[in-house]
């Protein structure tokens, strides 16, 4: 299926004459207050990336029409009826990495002062907000929207194909579920990671400050607030709340790590307070120190948090980074990663649960030996007799350097380190190296070597943006060049010294969440044989082939995460600020 690539709206399309210059984004900055700026842009990004139903057509006419004159608005539907053809889900006028960028800007900028009480935006104001997120957008992007724009040939295009969409993945990207990231976030480090990490409450302690159970709890809180934003997106007093409930010291602790005073953070995002000169001299926009902090205190006292997405990220994985700064990195990223592979491994169980005389469908933690007679384990087996699943569990995070700088080089070789082979062989690369031992009759798993006729390698992963189509298609054809496999005829098939193949499959723990659910629906086995059958080469990823399927209607949350989720929420939010959130309408 060929990927479609909408189009980015520029500064020309709606304000003819306006050049798109770092002086103009200073002359637009300097004249709004910086306050009310970082406000408009959280309330933005809330609108365009947290999570809910509205689609991402509805999220950009929200905010088109709360923020556009009718002038503008005109000659933005001009550029959707001729260069999308009339089609607004090709045309993006706000978008999460762009609103990033322009709170980088402000906060370099933006003049700080008093706002006056009961300030208003009015409509000169709302087209200076506009025009300098544009010219942000241009700023973000960097060699992605130069794409879009023509300004790189078609060639150089495929030269940066990989990482070219990953960049534009997570500039749309919408944060996951509330429920999700709580239910999730609350066993994998409640849970599991304290069986893998014995340090793991005093390590946690001495980096922060809190008890990993006090951080969640707070986190939780603070999550469960933000989604109480109504239509006027007033943003909650996050830095203030709580101070009159039984978590007070609690919560100002969690403040300490996760709250930037305004001068601290300009200085940090830019050294010196200096102004580049050009849009070459502008340097990589370091995302860490908002990941490491997500919320920036104003000047009355309130909260303003910039990303949904960051935010979610603080919880599902922000715990490891803080036992990071106390503890050997690889030592707490191994942890995690077992912890991960546990978590996967026990939604697999309750799928595939082992009834007394019935054949026992899965098995754990798999030992095996290679060709070269040396013992190795593989994560997960489903055993269909003369089809076996092999699969192989991975929690590693990409770095954003080479997203962010557009190198595909870099890009790749990152691909390849965190899911082919590092120090040893990881992921694709055990996948390849179990194929190899079936293929070659030196399996030492399950069963007789001889029984399997068909393998489907599948790897489960915690990174969300390996939904993107061509990351699917580079990692199934790493596994490919690995083996040598050679296509079956007519067929979706590989063969590797007389051994069938199924090409790889990505699933996400997303999608392996809500498998759990649905495998009453979900026969596993038709699944990946339809996905097979529709994306051969997997330019596809197994998530939207799904939405797009009719294994859609089949599918269901997870309840068992969804009802943890939901309960540790309006727990935490009593605990934390004294109140309780409506969720039945979330």
């Amino acid at each position: 299926m060929p990927i479609q690539v909408g189009s980015y709206v520029e500064l020309a399309d709606l304000f003819a004459g306006r050049e798109c210059t770092l002086e103009y984004l200073a002359e637009c900055l300097r004249a709004l207050p910086l306050d009310e700026v970082l406000i408009m842009c959280a309330r933005a990004n809330q609108i365009v990336s947290a999570p809910g139903g509205m689609s991402r057509v509805d999220r950009q006419k929200k905010l088109a029409n709360a923020l556009l004159s009718q002038e503008a608005g005109e000659r933005l539907n001009d550029v959707v009826r001729k260069r999308s053809k009339g089609d607004p889900a090709k045309t993006t006028l706000f978008f999460r990495t762009q609103l990033l960028e322009l709170v980088r800007w402000a906060l370099l900028l933006c003049t700080r002062g008093s706002v006056p009480a009961g300030f208003s935006w009015t409509q000169p104001q709302k087209d200076l907000f506009v025009q300098a997120a544009l010219i942000c957008s241009r700023i973000s992007e960097g060699k992605v929207l130069a794409v879009l724009r023509g300004d790189v040939s078609v060639p150089a295009l495929k030269d940066i194909a990989l990482v070219f969409f990953r960049a534009a993945l997570d500039a749309a990207v919408i944060a996951p579920d509330a429920w999700r990231v709580v239910g999730r976030g609350q066993q994998l480090f409640t849970e599991y990671l304290p069986r893998h990490y014995p340090d793991l409450d005093s390590d946690f302690k001495r980096a922060t400050g809190m008890s990993v159970q006090d951080y969640m709890t707070a986190a939780s809180a603070l999550l469960a607030i933000h989604l109480q934003l109504e239509d006027s997106m007033v943003l909650s007093d996050a830095v203030t709340l709580g101070n009159d409930t039984e978590y007070a010291d609690v919560y100002r602790a969690y403040q300490q790590l996760h709250v930037w005073e305004v001068e601290d953070l300009r200085e940090t995002l830019w050294p010196g307070s200096q102004v580049p000169a050009s849009f070459d001299d502008i340097p990589t926009f370091d995302r860490k120190p908002l990941r490491e902090k997500p919320i920036i205190v104003l000047a009355d006292g309130r909260g303003v948090i910039p990303d949904p997405v960051i935010l979610s990220d603080s919880m599902l994985i922000g715990p490891v980074f803080q036992l990071a700064r106390v503890r050997d990195a690889n030592y707490v990223f191994g942890c995690f990663g077992k912890a991960f592979e546990e978590y996967a491994c026990d939604i697999l169980e309750r799928m595939f649960p082992h009834g007394s005389g019935l054949h026992r469908r899965l098995h754990r933690n798999v030992p095996a030996m290679d060709v070269h007679g040396q013992e190795f384990e593989i994560d997960a087996c489903l055993d269909y007799i003369e089809r076996l699943v092999v699969i192989e569990v991975k929690s590693v995070f990409i770095p954003d350097e080479s997203v962010l700088a557009c190198d595909e080089i870099a890009y790749q070789a990152a691909l390849q380190k965190k899911y082919l082979r590092g120090e040893r062989d990881v992921a694709v690369g055990q996948l390849a190296r179990a194929i190899r031992a079936i293929a070659s009759g030196s399996w030492a798993g399950l069963g007789s070597p001889g029984d399997v006729a068909l393998v489907y390698p599948v790897a489960i992963v915690h990174d969300r943006l390996l939904v993107e189509p061509l990351a699917t298609e580079f990692l199934a054809n790493m596994l490919v060049s690995e083996l040598g496999t050679a296509p079956v005829p007519s067929s979706w098939q590989w063969e590797f010294d007389g051994l069938r193949m199924a090409p790889l499959t990505i699933l996400t723990v997303d999608d392996l969440e809500d498998l759990e659910y649905s495998i009453g629906n979900v026969t596993l086995m038709d699944l990946l044989d339809a996905y097979s059958e529709q994306f051969p080469h997997r330019r596809g990823s197994l998530h939207d082939f799904i939405a797009s399927s009719e294994f859609k209607d089949a599918m269901r949350i997870n309840r068992t995460v969804a009802n943890a989720g939901w309960s540790f929420l309006r727990d935490a939010a009593h605990r934390v600020f004294g109140r309780d959130i409506d969720v039945d309408s979330k």
